[in-house]
């Protein structure tokens, strides 16, 4: 099989956000922990890529590093790599070109969408206000504009709704309008950060669905991240698979959930519940996620794989997305045997 440091890429025209070798470190009192490990990937126009992984694995993180937003929240993050977005170099932006992107051109909605609006501050006010800075529209036709973005995500009575305070409205409904917001400037990109995690079953469903339809009808890309693999596999066009800050695992989300060429990917479908079968107890991965202060220099899974079967390869040798299918990538030394 051919070998490749990252999944071939998408020509120019085809890539709308580039990811090379990008690296997340934090400096804290036990020393230097690297949350993400030199990751790349491509989104294209209009696709939906998921990231899935266990808590911890990075995914959350490196999506921050691309919008440039840790060194905002964070102390102490350093990042290195590079991102382009349709071709300009996102950490070569000032800080003014990068609040044009963000907000227009990329946007993110956040896993927990009560802590994520202002409390005192009626939400139609709060949506409008993304819009008004990034658009020249005209004062007087803001409201109308955001009663119309209610409306297209579901939100009932938006000339009632947009009065209202994050309070009156349900988790479902903060999340639809979190969800009109990003839409509000047809943006290119939206970033999707576990935007179920905090709701209900029944609601769950319903914004995956929205968030399909919304996508479709602007024709904007998403990157969705869950620890759900379920949620992926209904929703995802391409996945890529994270585990201790890097790439396991990158394809079309059928070939990889039916024929994963990784060990990690393969122990997360193990874990699911399956309605034809009878368990008396759900398989789990044995062991624990990495420590994150000391980067391995092998495979992260490896003291968990069944597959390592301690051999020095896989201890000491860094794995690189290699080729194992069509248009489907597994950093694992030894997928052949799988």
């Amino acid at each position: 099989m051919k070998e490749h440091a990252v999944s071939p890429s998408p020509t120019a025209e085809q890539t709308l956000l580039s990811v090379r070798d990008l690296a997340v470190d934090f400096e804290l009192e036990g020393g230097v922990l690297r949350a993400v490990d030199r990751i790349s990937y491509d989104v294209r126009p209009g696709e939906i890529v998921g990231i899935v992984g266990e808590s911890g694995s990075g995914k959350s993180v490196s999506v921050l590093a691309v919008l440039r937003l840790l060194n905002v929240y964070t102390t102490g993050a350093s990042v290195t790599g590079e991102v382009r977005f349709e071709g300009r170099d996102l950490f070569a932006l000032t800080a003014k070109q990068m609040r044009e992107i963000r907000g227009k051109d990329i946007t993110l909605i956040f896993q927990d969408p009560s802590s994520s609006w202002h409390p005192v501050l009626r939400i139609g006010r709060q949506v409008a206000e993304v819009s008004v800075a990034h658009d020249t529209m005209r004062p007087n036709r803001v409201r109308e504009h955001v009663e119309g973005l209610f409306e297209s995500v579901g939100i009932p009575n938006p000339r009632v709704r947009y009065e209202q305070y994050p309070h009156e409205y349900s988790g479902g409904m903060k999340q639809r309008a979190m969800i009109a917001m990003a839409i509000a400037n047809k943006p290119k990109l939206v970033i999707a950060d576990e935007p179920t995690t905090a709701l209900d079953v029944t609601i769950q469903s319903q914004v995956l669905e929205l968030l399909r339809n919304v996508t479709a009808d602007t024709g904007a890309a998403l990157i969705l991240i869950s620890h759900d693999i379920g949620v992926i596999a209904e929703m995802a066009d391409r996945v890529i698979v994270m585990y201790g800050g890097r790439v396991m695992e990158e394809g079309p989300v059928e070939q990889v959930l039916v024929s994963s060429r990784h060990p990690y990917t393969k122990g997360l479908l193990a874990s699911l519940p399956q309605i034809d079968k009878t368990m008396s107890r759900l398989p789990t991965i044995p062991g624990a996620p990495p420590q994150m202060f000391q980067a391995s220099a092998g495979c992260p899974f490896e003291p968990r794989c069944g597959l390592a079967n301690d051999r020095e390869r896989c201890r000491e040798e860094r794995p690189s997305l290699r080729q194992c299918g069509e248009d489907q990538f597994s950093a694992c030394h030894f997928f052949e045997e799988l």
